[in-house]
């Protein structure tokens, strides 16, 4: 059976992301709990529970993007907007909830902001990495199998002709972010950072062009290989 589980029904194509009630991203995150399998999370500015499977939903954080005007006006001709999703901006891009530890969540912005929540999205703490430049996007949040406060984060700037890679790691809930990206060649951003359930299996990254780097305890042991899937990515 198939029913329609969606947060918001609203179309909302042609218009300023700025007028729009929830801003879904074209690719906006959705998530099964590690933890209940009842439990479904989704994202628009906003980060979405559901404790039945997406019968209802709670919305369970404020809005946790930068939500700058001057990143959210109308684009497009002077009859036909462009906004379909995927050319709306000040979205949560990516979520990770810690398969160790329940009631850890992480979430990432497309314009620059990283959040953390230890008490299972009762409260929301700002983390985001010093290092990040503005309108940053956070486009893979990886919590640790291993390490409750341990997260990977896979950000890029292309979009403002900045193609460097950022990949960065912390280990204590975001209080302070190592740049892991050491030996990744200018040109190659970062869409995803992967740390699989085996603590012998290497770490996969994925760049630009679809190349993927083995990595073994953060030191590069591999050559690029030509199949980006065992990442996934954004």
């Amino acid at each position: 059976m198939r029913r329609d589980v969606s947060v918001w029904l609203g179309n909302y194509d042609g218009m300023a992301v700025a007028d729009v009630p929830q801003r879904f991203q074209w690719t906006f995150p959705i998530h099964f709990s590690h933890h209940d399998p009842d439990v479904l999370y989704t994202a628009s500015q906003y980060l979405w529970r559901s404790r039945n499977q997406g019968g209802s939903w709670e919305k369970i954080s404020g809005d946790l993007t930068q939500h700058d005007p001057a990143t959210m006006g109308r684009s497009g001709g002077p009859v036909s907007g462009d906004m379909t999703g995927t050319e709306w901006y000040a979205t949560i891009f990516a979520f990770a909830e810690s398969p160790v530890t329940k009631g850890i969540l992480w979430t990432g912005s497309d314009d620059g902001l990283v959040h953390v929540s230890r008490d299972n999205g009762a409260s929301w703490t700002n983390v985001t990495p010093k290092a990040f430049g503005k309108f940053t996007r956070v486009s893979i949040i990886e919590a640790s199998p291993f390490e409750a406060g341990t997260a990977y984060i896979a950000a890029n700037r292309y979009q403002q002709d900045d193609f460097t890679p950022y990949l960065f790691k912390t280990t204590d809930y975001g209080a302070t972010w190592t740049r892991i990206d050491a030996g990744i060649p200018m040109g190659a951003y970062t869409r995803a950072d992967s740390q699989r359930h085996q603590a012998t299996r290497p770490a996969l990254r994925r760049y630009r062009n679809g190349r993927v780097r083995v990595v073994q305890r953060r030191r590069s042991v591999g050559a690029d290989a030509a199949q980006p899937a065992a990442c996934g990515g954004a």
